[in-house]
């Protein structure tokens, strides 16, 4: 099935300088395609930006916030909130809400985010979009949740796991990796929600939330 929301922790390390690196990529094994793309940007035009693709490489709608509204060497949880068909997202970062330039719309987008491959910190195919840092605690909510409970998610900075969570939001989760916590044993993170366990590929220790400091 589909989702609505996607919530997760990262971490940018210094110097890691690149567009378009991927925190989940949903598309295609294939070939470098995103149903569902969210990452961080770091351009010369665009530096230190979440964005946001749904759609295909060349058939897509785009999202992306304000440029310098993310920092390095520092934990950011990040959350977006999707729309069937592609008619809109929204973008939260450290549980608010923030503002998005207009849509780029460069041909009919394509929206649909089951069965296909998902990768986190990288992209399916050949293209090369490795996260430079820490991700943690990734959830696909499969209902829309309000702006209040992307709030409790964030909880002040201070990460939860999902056991940790409400269970009003805990029922809403479809999925969720800990990445490196709980069962999880290198090469593989679990699901610990679904069925949709993960493998790690050129991942380093030490995993899981180190310091939001």
């Amino acid at each position: 099935s589909g989702f609505s929301v996607i919530s997760a922790w990262i971490y940018i390390q210094s110097g890691s300088v690149q567009e378009e690196v991927s925190i989940l990529n949903i598309g295609e094994s294939s070939t470098y395609a995103h149903d569902f793309f969210l990452y961080t940007e770091d351009s010369s035009t665009t530096p230190m930006a979440l964005g946001c693709k749904i759609g295909d490489d060349t058939n897509y709608v785009l999202w992306r916030t304000k440029k310098n509204v993310l920092k390095q060497e520092k934990w950011h949880h990040v959350a977006v909130k999707s729309v069937a068909n592609g008619l809109g997202v929204g973008i939260f970062i450290d549980g608010k809400k923030t503002t998005t330039i207009s849509a780029e719309n460069t041909g009919p987008a394509a929206y649909n985010p089951s069965p296909l491959t998902g990768t986190i910190g990288n992209v399916s195919g050949t293209w090369d979009r490795t996260f430079n840092g820490y991700i943690d605690e990734v959830s696909l909510y499969a209902r829309s949740l309000l702006a209040s409970d992307i709030q409790k998610i964030y909880n002040g900075g201070q990460p939860k796991g999902i056991n940790e969570q409400t269970e009003y939001l805990k029922n809403k989760v479809v999925s969720h990796w800990t990445m490196g916590d709980g069962d999880d044993s290198d090469p593989d993170i679990l699901d610990v929600i679904a069925e949709n366990h993960a493998t790690m590929s050129s991942f380093v220790s030490p995993y899981g939330i180190i310091s939001n400091s």
